[in-house]
């Protein structure tokens, strides 16, 4: 069943719009539909009527441009739609308001675009123009969905795009499980050197070693400082790719996760590794600035084993927006997973957050640091490879707070 209040409590996506009120204009209205169906991204879509960006509750009790469920049926059927997305328009209250809910069902029946102009005042939306959303922006109504992913959704219509075996083609001058001397032979002596972490700034690559036997356990490769960026493909997608591209390469992720403000990653079980690409997206203030060919593409990629630290923090942001969604964390060692002065359904999971990465617990495993934005609150998730290969989430614990989450990992440090 649908949780409205943890759908309310995300922050608008390539899935989810946050409306105030409902459209006055229904060539935007129909333009809002177009751009979430078209959208590349798992599951259903929604527009929430009523609340606003900020979250405030205002309520559509009152709105004199309230629809039905039969109102938006028929709009659409009036519409030379070249399929009619499914809809449903449910009302909840939220706050003493009522709240409208419009889910737009997830189907192989992409592109949807209209065959005649349709045109309210001087809003127009054009004939056979395929909108789609990219994070949290729609495509604007002068403007056209990318190439790629217009090519993605005319081969999901018609069945050509089919799962495939991931091809174990890497691209890395290194490969897991390569010792720290053969690492040097292949790539001299690195540019940083950290805790079990090197950095390569002429190859555009980091790696990271297993604590215990110093041999490669992870690969990422991302824009460095330095200008230097990764030139290779890895299993077939390479950095800036859009997520189209990547799902044509390698098929649908298995889970999706935010990890970082303004990135969201996708992960996908490949053997006994994992493969985590990172992607842009607009951050939650809108701080930080990205053109449109950024948004949603590729910003980092990461090939490592599952216990190693790297894919420590896939899991840990896998598993909050489980908790997000109420759902029990695959990751979780046992139900009655270990909680220390949190709560499983405190406010905090819904907030955005970063992942500070993580470090050596003392009973093992380790530690990964999530610094959450709002409440400035760092809380430790405990994960542990169980038989020095699965890894699993045995406990979450709160750390303190932190005045900037830049410098959060530095001021528990001692804690």
């Amino acid at each position: 069943m649908l949780n409205i209040q943890s759908l309310i409590s995300q922050k608008e996506s390539e899935s989810l719009d946050l409306k105030r009120e409902f459209h006055k204009n229904n060539a935007e209205l129909l333009h809002d539909i177009l751009c979430l169906s078209n959208s590349f991204c798992e599951g259903n879509r929604f527009i929430v009527f009523g609340i606003a960006n900020d979250k405030t509750v205002h309520g559509v009790e009152n709105d004199p441009n309230k629809k039905t469920n039969a109102d938006l049926h028929d709009f659409l059927r009036q519409i030379h739609l070249s399929k009619i997305p499914q809809i449903d328009l449910t009302f909840y209250q939220v706050d003493g308001h009522e709240i409208g809910l419009l889910q737009i069902m997830n189907a192989p029946k992409k592109p949807y675009f209209i065959r005649k102009d349709f045109q309210v005042g001087k809003t127009v939306v054009r004939a056979g123009v395929v909108y789609t959303r990219l994070s949290d922006t729609n495509i604007p109504r002068n403007e056209t969905a990318p190439e790629d992913h217009v090519e993605i959704m005319w081969k999901e219509r018609f069945g050509l795009l089919k799962a495939r075996a991931v091809s174990l083609e890497v691209d890395f001058p290194v490969k897991l499980g390569d010792t720290r001397e053969r690492v040097l032979e292949a790539l001299g002596k690195p540019n940083i050197t950290g805790r079990n972490i090197e950095q390569y700034f002429s190859e555009g690559i980091e790696v990271s070693y297993d604590q215990h036997f110093d041999t490669v356990d992870g690969l990422i490769v991302y824009p460095l400082p330095t200008g230097t960026a990764f030139e290779g493909t890895v299993f077939g997608i390479k950095l800036g790719d859009s997520f189209a591209k990547v799902k044509e390469a390698v098929g649908r992720p298995s889970h999706w996760g935010l990890a970082y403000e303004n990135s969201s990653i996708a992960v996908w079980e490949i053997e006994d590794k994992l493969l985590v690409a990172e992607f842009w997206r607009s951050s939650n203030d809108k701080t930080t600035l990205l053109s449109s060919q950024q948004l949603g593409t590729v910003k980092s990629i990461s090939y490592c084993n599952r216990k190693s630290f790297v894919g420590y923090n896939a899991l840990v942001a896998i598993a909050i927006e489980q908790i997000k969604r109420a759902i029990t964390p695959t990751s979780f060692e046992s139900e009655n997973i270990v909680m220390m002065n949190i709560e499983i359904d405190s406010p905090i999971f819904n907030e955005d957050y970063e992942i500070l990465g993580a470090r050596p617990a003392l009973m093992g495993g380790a530690e990964v640091l999530v610094a959450f934005i709002e409440s400035k609150v760092v809380l430790a998730f405990w994960v542990y490879p169980l038989e020095w290969k699965y890894p699993v989430i045995r406990a979450i614990y709160k750390l303190g707070e932190a005045t900037d989450t830049s410098n959060a990992e530095a001021g528990i440090e001692g804690s």
